[in-house]
């Protein structure tokens, strides 16, 4: 059941399948994720192990209150669009993203870069050592043990070839109220990080290990930017491109704080995801013993092997970096190789197909969607919309001016 594709358009786009291993119960939950982010995973467990345990004591099933439906939300979002809420958000965006190109690990492998992408998940264990030097950069940087993470992922990035302009993403819940914490949907938010990362700078100095400039860092209207904002963005010719959606994501994960509710008995398990949502997504979180990571990564373009030397240059940055934070950024060597990914996007958008594309009002509707979405033409009528980078999230904006 879990490996049966879902498709978008056909219901159901969630399925639950019941199995005994041992003396335990586990639930399968298999869902599209444009159905639900990880937050909302969360609230359904709790729910489920609410109704479960309920119906084994014999007890009504009831719920305290009436949840919000998610359409709400959407409305809600489409009205704020409508009456310029967002237009504050969009311009100070493009102005940080003006130029900047994501990042991401140089493949080894052939395969396409696409949303959906066969993938698979690695769990490993920050190294005591790089646990220390989480606490000693962020008391001497005042920066929050994400923070340092994230700074030095850039740092092993621009070390490893990326260049000193050094773009990531980060996935944030985008919950900015209580009753929008309780909300059953998608709700997540990629933002953007962009760092300039100079080798002379100290990683206590922050150049590095903390990002000179971090574009969520900012009021609290731009920084609750809605989901897809961007689509609209780019739909205005007369705005700045923004980078492809981020090729190596980042994100802050509370295990041990679940945003289930209290009286939940249920426990999340490991995830048998088999899809990429990107070329390498890792989610961090603490644990009593230090820092685990868990890492999503393309298995079409890498081997395990290149996402462990990237994880082992990430540790030791590190652990070096808090053993010595008066260390210059340049003095750093990683074993990874990363290029920035926009390199390998304008090659596939310059090639010569272009202009033997057919000569239709269809075609010329679909070039000009495809242009603000992807920031330039198709290199022909057969490439693969979602194998150069777009993804089902970015589309619908582009035809919501026509």
């Amino acid at each position: 059941m879990h490996a049966t594709p879902l498709e978008p358009e056909q219901a159901p786009l969630a399925r639950i399948t019941l199995v005994r291993v041992r003396d335990q119960h586990e639930v399968l939950l298999t869902v599209h994720h444009m159905v639900l982010d990880g937050w909302a995973v969360q609230l359904l467990v709790a729910e489920l192990s609410e109704a479960y345990a309920a119906v084994r004591q014999g007890r009504i099933v009831s719920f305290p209150t009436d949840p919000v439906p998610f359409s709400t939300y959407a409305q809600e979002q489409a009205a704020a669009r409508a009456d310029g809420r967002w237009d504050k958000s969009i311009a100070y965006w493009c102005g940080a993203l003006t130029g900047a190109a994501s990042a991401t690990l140089e493949p080894d492998l052939p395969g396409a870069v696409a949303s959906g992408a066969p993938g698979a998940i690695l769990l490993y264990g920050f190294s005591a050592e790089a646990g220390a030097g989480i606490a000693a950069l962020a008391k001497a940087t005042f920066a929050t043990p994400f923070a340092i993470i994230a700074a030095a992922a850039q740092l092993v990035l621009t070390r490893a070839g990326a260049g000193p302009d050094v773009t990531v993403g980060v996935v944030t819940a985008n919950r900015m109220t209580t009753r929008d914490q309780a909300l059953l949907g998608y709700t997540a938010n990629l933002c953007m990080i962009r760092g300039k990362v100079a080798e002379t700078v100290q990683c206590r100095r922050g150049g590095e290990c903390r990002p000179r400039r971090h574009v969520a860092d900012v009021d609290s209207s731009s920084g609750a930017l809605p989901r897809g904002v961007w689509g609209v963005a780019r739909a205005d010719p007369g705005r700045p491109r923004r980078p492809r959606a981020a090729a190596f994501e980042l994100s802050r994960s509370d295990r041990h704080r679940s945003a289930a509710r209290p009286q939940s008995s249920a426990t999340l398990l490991p995830s048998p995801n088999r899809a990429a949502r990107a070329d390498v997504a890792m989610s961090v979180w603490e644990t009593d013993g230090g820092y685990l990571a868990e890492v999503e990564y393309h298995t079409g373009r890498y081997r395990e092997s290149s996402v462990l030397t990237l994880l082992h240059d990430l540790d030791r940055v590190l652990a070096d970096g808090g053993a010595e934070p008066q260390r210059a950024v340049g003095s750093f060597d990683v074993a990874s190789s990363a290029a920035p990914s926009a390199a390998a996007q304008a090659a596939v958008n310059s090639s010569p197909l272009v202009g033997l594309l057919p000569d239709s009002a269809n075609w010329r509707h679909i070039v000009a969607a495809w242009t603000d979405v992807l920031g330039a033409p198709p290199a022909g009528a057969d490439v693969n919309f979602f194998a150069v980078g777009g993804n089902s999230l970015q589309a619908p904006y582009a035809s919501w001016r026509r």
